[in-house]
């Protein structure tokens, strides 16, 4: 699915998370273009970072939407929020004074 949120209200943005997120659980392979670090940090299992059409992070979300991922290829600081179930949220506080795209 590319960019699925775009367009939704949070509520709808979750609904239509979840449903994806049961269709990888029922054995479907999904693949979800996003570009809101959040919901890709909520709704994913693997993680593809690219910066250009290279790919800068590959693995678990936790790894790959981390500070330094994430400052290499979008040149942002984050501040990494924990959800009530654990996960880490990255939520973007300003650019980085470092490695800025």
């Amino acid at each position: 699915a590319d960019e699925p949120l775009a367009a939704l209200d949070p509520v709808h943005q979750l609904t239509l998370l979840d449903s994806l997120r049961r269709l990888a659980w029922q054995g479907m392979g999904v693949v979800i273009v996003l570009h809101d670090l959040v919901q890709a940090a909520r709704a994913a299992d693997d993680v593809l970072l690219l910066r250009q059409g290279k790919a800068i992070a590959w693995g678990p979300a936790k790894e790959a939407l981390a500070h330094q991922p994430l400052r290499e290829a979008f040149g942002v600081e984050v501040m990494l929020v924990p959800d009530d179930q654990g996960r880490l949220l990255p939520v973007p506080l300003g650019r980085s004074t470092r490695e800025a795209p």
